[in-house]
């Protein structure tokens, strides 16, 4: 029997212009998908309107994931010819009411007509201590939210296989699930003659040794960065720390005093074609994280795309692709390094340098490019 074509239909929480992460991954997600299959995309509008692109068909939802909002969902869902596949981009605080939107859960759950297709960014807060029980009590409820979930859904994603113990504890008849790392959302093969003319512009030397970072300056990451930088950085006047992204100028006012006043370049926010422009002007990308590093990573991604050696640490929640295949420089753990004294052995050996860029650009186009998610999402 002829089943016709497949249409999706992306239900997420954030779409660009609004910013973040699942926003440009949902927009990168429906571009791919839209060269093979017709797609729509299903997103909050928060009052400056949805990016519309020629290929793909962007419903604005005037009144969110509420009870009002489902209901007319429910109404403007098309139930055509074809196979109908709902593909949700989940992350419990994306959806309304502080990340507790059971109703949301269990309408997915009702969902008949429609394959059902959820990708977790994220699962559910972690728990804490018992004195904290309003922020436990939220905890158990993700749990249950992210239960409805497993139970409904044709396939099931995961951003991090940090993710899947987690998810196969919370499923009643676990069915498998399937690793689909984040790919970069800044472009991956922009021109690489813009390498001089940014450094000309942003006023560094030619000869200059560039430390970059793109991503977070919030308070959770800020004093790993500021560790990571003073490292890199040293006492070493050949080299200059480069900053790219939003909150990045006002990070770099914080942090550039006394021996590294002015090693300090900061960009702010840009967009993310620009941002490429930046990154290639980086000798070293050095990209602490308080959870390590992982396969949902956007910024170290972006380094690995562009073939930048990326200087990084582990947790226990970086999976061991990220050692076995040797795509990145970590710090040691059992050294008590930061991901500064990573980079600083990248800049002492150039050689070695270039060969972790090249097996992190080889990683990244095998396993993590947007292509093989698409393709692993179409399977």
């Amino acid at each position: 029997m002829q089943v016709g074509p497949t249409v999706w239909h992306i239900v997420t929480g954030e779409y660009p212009p609004t910013l973040g992460g699942v926003s440009d991954y949902s927009r990168l997600i429906a571009l791919g998908l839209a060269a093979h299959d017709e797609v729509h995309v299903w997103a909050p509008d928060v009052g400056q309107g949805l990016m519309q692109d020629a290929a793909v068909q962007v419903h604005p939802l005037l009144l969110g994931y509420g009870p009002r909002g489902l209901h007319a969902l429910s109404r403007a869902l098309p139930s055509g010819r074809g196979r109908q596949r709902i593909l949700v981009q989940y992350v419990p605080q994306a959806f309304g009411m502080k990340g507790v939107n059971v109703p949301f859960c269990a309408w997915l759950a009702s969902v008949r007509g429609a394959e059902v297709f959820v990708m977790f960014h994220e699962v559910a807060i972690p728990w804490t201590s018992p004195g904290r029980w309003r922020y436990n009590a939220a905890a158990a409820v993700m749990r249950g939210m992210a239960a409805l979930l497993l139970a409904r859904a044709d396939r099931v994603f995961f951003s991090t296989q940090a993710w899947e113990p987690t998810l196969r504890s919370l499923s009643l008849r676990w069915k498998g699930a399937t690793w689909l790392p984040v790919p970069s959302n800044v472009p991956t093969r922009p021109s690489q003659d813009r390498r001089s003319t940014t450094r000309a512009r942003l006023g560094i030397e030619p000869d200059a040794q560039v430390v970059g970072h793109f991503g977070s300056y919030g308070s959770l990451n800020a004093p790993f960065l500021v560790k990571a930088l003073s490292t890199a950085l040293g006492a070493n006047r050949s080299r200059v720390a480069l900053l790219v992204g939003r909150d990045s100028d006002a990070f770099a006012r914080q942090f550039e005093s006394g021996a590294l006043r002015g090693r300090v370049v900061a960009t702010g926010a840009v967009d993310a074609t620009r941002v490429a422009d930046y990154l290639l002007a980086c000798d070293v990308l050095v990209q602490p994280y308080p959870d390590g590093v992982s396969t949902r990573r956007t910024s170290a991604m972006a380094g690995l795309a562009l073939g930048i050696p990326v200087a990084t640490n582990e947790t226990r929640f970086t999976e061991s692709i990220w050692r076995e295949s040797g795509g990145v420089e970590l710090a040691r753990r059992d050294e008590d390094e930061d991901a500064g004294a990573a980079a600083d052995r990248l800049f002492a050996d150039p050689v070695h340098a270039a060969a972790v860029a090249s097996r992190g650009l080889r990683l990244y186009e095998e396993r993590f490019s947007l292509e093989r998610v698409v393709a692993l999402l179409r399977a």
